[in-house]
């Protein structure tokens, strides 16, 4: 099931299916775009990457499914590594403040 958007629909959203691409897929489970496209959305917004999928694609009027997939994928991947980096200077920070903690 695929839900279409109209002009109406949109200036009146009030968080019920149907309003938006994101909550539809995330918090409704509502079907929206392919399978692998809306898997891709959930776990972007699950990594807290959902203003910046807002911001890279029109979800009311993405581009071509295969191409939205492959877009989705390289945005996925690149917050996977961002934060896997993150993480990692964090865990260094903490190494090199432990260190120096127990020096004092």
């Amino acid at each position: 099931m695929s839900i279409q958007f109209d002009a109406e629909s949109v200036s009146t959203m009030n968080g019920k299916p149907g309003d938006h691409p994101i909550t539809d897929i995330v918090k409704w489970k509502v079907p929206r775009f392919s399978p692998t496209a809306d898997a891709l959305i959930a776990e972007i917004v699950q990594l807290g990457a959902e203003r910046e999928l807002e911001s890279a694609f029109n979800l009311f009027a993405p581009p071509g499914w295969f191409d939205f997939e492959a877009k989705l994928k390289e945005m996925r991947d690149r917050i996977h590594a961002d934060r896997k980096q993150k993480t990692e200077r964090m865990g260094n920070l903490v190494k090199v403040t432990g260190l120096l903690i127990a020096e004092c």
